[in-house]
């Protein structure tokens, strides 16, 4: 028979399981299946449209990230778009996602273009990007929504 230490310790160490699960976030569940990379005109970036699955129990997302031309996407989210279909109303493209076009409009400035009927959780207007060790550059990011 348990004492009631023995509940005690079973509890507090399911509880920690639990919270490190919870505080970790589903991210690790997810992945990331890379569609398009588009280089900067100076070849130092590129703009990366990928397609996130996070499980049956999630819909087909559209997401871009700007990283440098070097690297790899990570298992992450985006750090500069992110959309769904909206349960359809948005026409999908080849992920399951809505379509979006990336177009470089200089080395720092970045349009995208997607459906106005997107669903859109992340739409950053500026992003920082470390381009070496000590330095960073500012991208610039207009959106152009088309029906």
């Amino acid at each position: 028979m348990e004492s009631d230490e023995d509940n005690m310790k079973t509890f507090a160490i399911l509880l920690s399981l639990t919270l490190t699960v919870y505080i970790s976030g589903c991210d690790s569940m997810c992945a990331n299946d890379v569609l398009q990379e588009i280089p900067s005109p100076d070849n130092k970036l590129k703009a990366v449209v990928f397609q996130r699955d996070c499980g049956a129990t999630t819909g087909f997302s559209t997401q871009m990230a700007i990283i440098k031309a070097d690297e790899k996407l990570q298992n992450q989210r985006a750090n500069v778009f992110s959309a769904d279909t909206d349960h359809g109303k948005a026409p999908s493209g080849p992920g399951g996602g809505p379509k979006i076009e990336i177009v470089w409009k200089g080395p720092r400035q970045l349009q995208v273009i997607h459906s106005q009927k997107a669903r859109i959780f992340l739409s950053a207007k500026e992003l920082k990007v470390s381009t070496s060790m000590f330095k960073s550059e500012s991208i610039e990011i207009t959106y152009f929504p088309i029906k």
